[in-house]
């Protein structure tokens, strides 16, 4: 017998849990497969690792587990790589995968069981480095990722402009990282903690969740053979019989790795509070020093107490530490706390003046308030009885706030503790103390004062909870669901631990007849308040019935509800939800009827402090009506009694239309947004076209200009030029006005001189007028400041534009410019007075709106677009000046404009560039040496422009097509400076610039100026060529004088 038992073992051990409910076709499948093939990667923790020859981590046990319940054995398959690792199903050389995440691409070979932890998504960076906040901060940057890891495919396909930097395993990519190699590594948050923790990489740190996959690509599962479907339904009803506990405890093993949603417990935390807690780390927490038996720092500096045990449950809950901020008192405590030294309060009451900066949980410690006097006072029936009597409460304490509300007629004495406050009723200072039950009990106990006794309660109870701070909602709605988390059990331990009163040196007799007198008294007490209780139940019914009388008849829907559910519904609220009628809503749930969208929202609106004074703000939420459907109203609550009861009366709007026309208005303004971006995608592509060619025109133009020509061939090219330019002009004017309108034109803000930029404005118009015969002159006030702040070059826009129209519609006389004081002396304001052919007085209300012209005889004479005004007019606005024109028909016009007179102190020697150039006009002369500069370019045309305006200076030039014969011809050396167009093929000047950037750094050599010589006229355009790394932008159309100039400016520097 004995040995038909042995036998039978092995089959005993191997059989499948009953519960299972197996069918024959399942049953059948585990006999003919007694072992389950498992491939393992080997080298992935905390899933799967070797150590000391021995499969271990999280996925190894939970495989287990599942083993376990089917009563299979167990091979594993190690493969020794990704690649290799997938095969192992596909050549039905394994029966399972420990671990995989299911891609989008369908595969063939590998059916999926329910997800049964899911992978946390995180990005590691060095410790100092702050540029990572959102995705694109990752883009020109270098990205370490894991080979064949999922991710390397995902950043090549859907992010091609972050730099991949490829890594064998988690610890290679750390170490890239904390070496300077890569900017981040990217990798699931379970691999990195556990490097993190076990190899001890310093000076790196999580900075959070990279936002490049989505939630369904972090959910791992087995994989199981395809053409196995029985062993997925076993391995699936093998997971859904797995015991709470044990998993739990594997969870818990294995570093907290996040449960998936169907495993969580009632502490599910989301994938952003999980994320939240892994970049925290810590939470601080500010503490009551001397508030025993909730709270006290000990001698050694410990957290001791109700609410120590308390924290340190919601720290194991939340599986992250919870540290002590140390003070020396309360006070402090909570100054702490308002200057954001802290993020939580342990445990503290809510009041008004601490919700402007906390929030709170649910309260999780409830005791009763009571007054302490001297033994040989009466017994008070509660505060009323306190009128003009000193009465002690600590500093701070909740008490002080209602008191000083509710209670002006009581003497407050506010002290430094609780001791300090019962010592001082026991010498007779004051005559009582308020305090909560059990820390008054505890602290006469301990400090042996013998002559007080507990004389009567009053209604401020104590409801404590744990405070947050109000600007970290993530961090209140995980500590809310770990406080709802605590048992009635653990509760109970708890408080008796730390509420068991003990009291010593009392003799039975004195017990007995302080009992009997306090009862009496007691008794007495209840007989006489229970006649007035009955005398004010009568007034309190007499004016319920007028106040829901008066609810009927009000517009709005109206609730009255008490601790969540519905005492009193009006008529129209049934109406407003199509529900019901009044009586079956009676005892319905608030929380039910109401679609909030965070326990913030329901605490507001289930309000019912008495210390409200109706200033709990308006709430947005949603009202499930009858018919199921969900309707926006607007609510408003506000604490009132009812039926003797605190309660809570919500008045609800219907917003539907309000909530519509907003929707409509966004949908509206997101339509203009993207009408008037592609607008500015457009424009600048249009000018990006016709600046190519208009480069070569020019340029050619101005090297004509400079050759031995005839007359004849001078007045052609200068006809050439005026044109090329005419045209330039209309494009800058068109790009200035889609600036304006799309509010993309920044406005710069630096000192200039007033009287050198009126000069130098003047100077290039002179020759025009001069043409003309007419005579520019200047009157400039000596009494205005000479330098100013502003953006110059806008002004001087501003000016060109008022003289050149003045200049165009002038034939003979004066123009004169006036700068002076305007009249409220804070701005100045500049004239430009013509003796032209005036405008005509219906025109004057429109000159400054856009395409508006003269008649058009005289519009034809003068050309342009009619935008330049506009342009004048919106650029003095943003400027916070005024623009205007006086003008009279045969005898000219005046235009004017006015600007802020914000004086600005005198550059020093080394001032900008802008102010130097602005002072004398002529840079200093320095000796110039030959360059050999590099110039990339697609443009053939371009490229003969550039040969020709080399071909008289002192550099040479060496051409190239693209961005990646750049970088190679700049690795042969020689180069002194790099002319780089942006749009190209193969690579564009962005790239070419990092890699020559990036080759110089590696080879520790100095920087090369490079000079971004584009189309591209958009400030946003310059912006990027400058992050790339180049040293200057230069817009085309440029002209040899121009592009000498930047040259030779580098070499002098």
């Amino acid at each position: 017998m004995l040995c038909m038992l042995l036998v039978q073992l092995p089959h005993l051990a191997t059989a499948a849990d009953a519960s299972l409910k197996l069918t024959p076709e399942e049953q059948a499948w585990l006999k003919a497969h007694p072992t389950l093939r498992v491939a393992v990667l080997g080298h992935l923790a905390p899933y799967d690792f070797i150590t000391g020859h021995k499969q271990m981590g999280f996925s190894i046990d939970f495989v287990k587990l599942i083993s376990q319940q089917l009563g299979s054995k167990i091979e594993y398959i190690n493969s020794s790589s990704h690649k290799a690792y997938r095969a192992l199903l596909k050549d039905r050389k394994a029966d399972l995968l420990a671990h995989i995440i299911p891609t989008k691409a369908t595969d063939p070979y590998t059916l999926y069981s329910p997800p049964y932890t899911q992978q946390g998504d995180a990005l590691v960076v060095r410790r100092n480095d702050t540029f990572f906040s959102t995705t694109e901060d990752l883009y020109g940057r270098k990205l370490a990722v894991r080979h064949h890891s999922g991710r390397e495919a995902l950043l090549k396909q859907s992010h091609p402009s972050i730099q991949r930097i490829v890594v064998k395993s988690v610890q290679e990519g750390l170490e890239r990282v904390a070496q300077g190699e890569a900017d981040a590594y990217w990798d699931a948050n379970g691999p990195i903690v556990w490097h993190l923790r076990t190899n001890m990489v310093q000076g790196l740190r999580i900075a959070g969740h990279s936002g490049l996959t989505t939630p369904d690509q972090t959910q791992i599962r087995l994989g199981i053979r395809s053409d196995e479907p029985i062993l997925q339904t076993l391995v699936t009803k093998a997971m859904a019989r797995l015991d709470k506990v044990e998993l739990a405890k594997l969870y818990d093993k294995w570093s907290g790795l996040p449960l998936p949603q169907s495993q969580k417990g009632p502490l599910a935390l989301s994938q952003a509070e999980q994320r939240y807690l892994l970049s925290k780390q810590s939470i601080t927490m500010c503490v009551d020093p001397d508030w025993m038996p909730y709270e006290a720092i000990d001698a050694k500096g410990r957290h001791i107490g109700m609410a120590a045990e308390y924290i340190q449950l919601l720290s194991q809950r939340i599986h992250t530490p919870i540290e002590v901020v140390p003070t020396k008192s309360w006070t402090e405590s909570l100054e702490v706390g308002k200057r954001r030294g802290c993020d939580i309060f342990s445990l503290l009451n809510k009041t008004e003046e601490r919700t402007k900066f906390l929030n709170f949980t649910a309260p999780y410690v409830e005791a009763p308030s009571v007054l302490v006097t001297r033994d040989d006072q009466p017994f008070v029936n509660g505060l009323g009885d306190m009128r003009g009597r000193k009465l002690s409460v600590p500093k701070g304490y909740v008490y002080e706030e209602k008191l000083r509300r509710y209670h002006p007629e009581i003497q407050l004495v506010t002290v430094s503790s609780v001791r300090e406050g019962l010592s001082r009723v026991s010498q007779g200072e004051v005559f009582a103390h308020l305090g909560s039950l059990y820390v008054v009990v505890n602290q006469i106990q301990r400090s042996a004062f013998s002559n007080l006794k507990i004389s009567g309660t009053t209604q401020y109870g104590h409801q404590l909870a744990v405070g947050v701070r109000n600007d970290d909602p993530t961090l209140l709605r995980i500590l809310s669901s770990a406080v709802d988390s605590i048992t009635a059990q653990e509760h109970i331990r708890i408080r008796r631990t730390w509420t068991a009163t003990k009291f010593e040196h009392t003799s039975y007799d004195d017990l007995l007849v302080k009992v009997l007198v306090m009862s009496a008294v007691i008794i007495l007490g209840v007989f006489l308040w229970n006649r007035k209780l009955n005398r004010l139940n009568r007034q309190i019914r007499d004016s319920e019935d007028r106040y829901r009388t008066l609810l009927q008849t009000v517009p709005d829907a109206v609730v009255v509800h008490h601790e969540g559910q519905i005492d009193f519904v009006n008529e129209t609220m049934v109406k407003l939800i199509k529900g019901p009628d009044q009586q079956q809503m009676l005892g319905s749930s608030i929380e039910k009827l109401c679609q909030v969208d965070d326990e913030s929202q329901l605490k507001q609106l289930c309000a019912n402090d008495p210390s409200n004074d109706g200033s709990i703000p308006l709430l947005e939420l949603q009202l499930l009506c009858n018919n199921q459907e969900s309707l926006p109203v607007e609510a408003k609550s506000r604490a009132i009694q009812w039926g003797g009861k605190p309660a809570t009366l919500t008045v609800f709007r219907d917003i539907s239309e309000r909530i519509r026309t907003r929707r409509d208005l966004l949908l509206a303004k997101r339509e203009a947004d993207k009408a008037s971006q592609a607008k500015s995608h457009f424009l600048a592509a249009m000018s990006h076209d016709i600046r190519t060619p208009m480069n070569a025109i020019i340029g050619m133009a101005d090297i004509l200009k400079h050759s031995p020509l005839n007359d004849e061939q001078k007045h052609h090219v200068e006809v050439l030029n005026r044109a090329g330019e005419g045209l330039l002009a209309l494009i800058n004017e068109i790009l200035d006005l889609s600036k304006i309108e799309s509010n993309q034109l920044v406005l710069d803000r630096i000192p200039y001189a007033l009287p050198a930029l009126i000069r130098e404005t003047i100077h290039i118009m002179a020759y025009q007028a001069e043409e003309k015969g007419l005579i520019l002159e200047i009157h400039h006030d000596e009494n205005l400041p000479t330098w100013l702040w502003g953006d110059h070059q806008r002004i001087r826009q501003i000016l060109l534009n008022f003289l050149s129209n003045a200049v165009k519609f002038t034939d003979r006389g004066l123009i004169t410019v006036h700068v002076e004081p305007h009249r409220d002396k804070e701005q100045v304001q500049i004239r430009v007075q013509d003796s032209g052919v005036g405008i005509p007085r219906e025109m004057l209300a429109h000159i400054f709106d856009p395409f508006q012209q003269l008649e058009e005889q005289t519009s034809m004479r003068a050309g342009g677009t009619g935008l330049g005004l506009t342009i004048c007019r919106q650029l003095v606005e943003r400027m916070d000046g005024k623009i205007g024109v006086d003008s009279q028909v045969g005898q000219g016009s005046t235009f004017w404009f006015t600007l802020p007179l914000d004086e600005a102190p005198a550059p020093r020697a080394n001032m900008e560039p802008q102010a130097q150039q602005l002072t004398d006009g002529s840079p200093q002369q320095q000796t110039v040496q030959p360059m050999r500069v590099l110039l990339a370019d697609d443009s053939l045309d371009n490229q003969i422009l550039m040969r020709a305006y080399f071909k008289r200076s002192i550099h040479s030039l060496v051409v190239v097509d693209d961005g990646g014969q750049a970088v190679e011809q700049f690795k042969h050396g020689g180069i002194d400076m790099v002319l780089m167009d942006i749009q190209m093929p193969i690579l564009n000047g962005h790239q070419a610039t990092r890699l020559i950037r990036t080759w110089e750094r590696e080879n520790r050599l100095p920087p090369t100026p490079i000079i971004a010589l584009t189309a591209n006229a958009m400030k946003e355009d310059a912006e990027k060529a400058l992050a790339s790394g180049c040293d200057m932008h230069l817009t085309k159309p440029i002209k040899r004088g121009d592009l000498m100039e930047a040259i030779e400016s580098w070499q002098q520097r």
